[in-house]
């Protein structure tokens, strides 16, 4: 009669070292799982973090855009202005007759009255000396109306120059201060553009860490490797499969 109590202590080692494996395999199924998941929630939060920073990126560009722009539009306006200023010669038309007094005649007149008068109570009123005296008279009259327009002219044109030169000077200063004010603005776009340049380059880095981190992420394939591997090692362990063979061997014997 066959010992059935060997049959039983073998077919058990048997069903242990299967049994082990069978847990071996879905406990690494499980494993897949979790690690699947891991690597999932890993790269959203990779393309969120790549979201975030493209879209900072741009808030900033936006806010610099108009300071770049500006300093663009400056930079072709004193790219093109001519900051020299050369002014016309001066030129003054004015003689010293605009300058005489109009009642210079009357002057004289009134002057010579009384010479006249005098000569001709006398008698003389042509004679050579009264003649020489209204002569001398009327030439005094005029000496003076004539002193008088030259130092009127002459304040005329001393102002009328520095009119001139004042024009002059604060058209000069009109150009540099366009100049400074256009230069004022391409430098503050070059420094915007130097900002955004900035944020770009950081935001390439970023990217590039991102992108480095997320191709160490294990694909859905590289796990699935890593689990077959396992399984096959588990099903393919010495000591697992000795087992099994060792129990059913045993089985057999008490049987038979």
């Amino acid at each position: 009669m066959a010992d059935y109590t060997k049959m039983f202590e073998g077919g058990g080692e048997a069903l242990t070292g299967i049994g082990g494996m069978v847990g071996g395999y879905f406990s690494n199924e499980e494993k897949l799982r979790a690690a699947k998941e891991i690597a999932r929630a890993q790269r959203e939060a990779g393309a969120k973090a790549d979201n975030i920073y493209g879209e900072s990126y741009t808030d900033v560009r936006d806010i610099f855009d108009p300071y770049m722009q500006g300093g663009n539009q400056a930079f072709e306006q004193y790219a093109n202005l001519d900051t020299s200023y050369m002014p016309n010669e001066f030129e003054y038309s004015k003689t010293i007759g605009d300058f005489l007094d109009p009642s210079m005649n009357f002057q004289m007149e009134q002057a010579m009255r009384p010479i006249e008068s005098s000569a001709a109570a006398g008698g003389s009123l042509g004679s050579g000396a009264t003649l020489k005296a209204l002569q001398d008279r009327g030439q005094q009259v005029a000496n003076m109306n004539y002193g008088q327009a030259f130092d009127r002219m002459n304040q005329d044109k001393s102002f009328t120059y520095n009119q001139y030169l004042n024009n002059a000077n604060m058209r000069r200063q009109q150009n540099q201060d366009r100049g400074n004010q256009l230069q004022n603005l391409f430098n503050t776009g070059y420094n915007a553009t130097q900002n955004v340049a900035g944020y770009r380059d950081n935001l390439g880095t970023r990217q590039a860490d991102i992108a480095l981190q997320m191709g160490n992420i294990p694909t859905d394939a590289a796990l699935r490797a890593q689990t077959n591997a396992a399984n096959w090692t588990n099903f393919t362990d010495p000591q697992a499969t000795g087992q099994i063979y060792g129990g059913v061997q045993k089985a057999a014997t008490g049987f038979f």
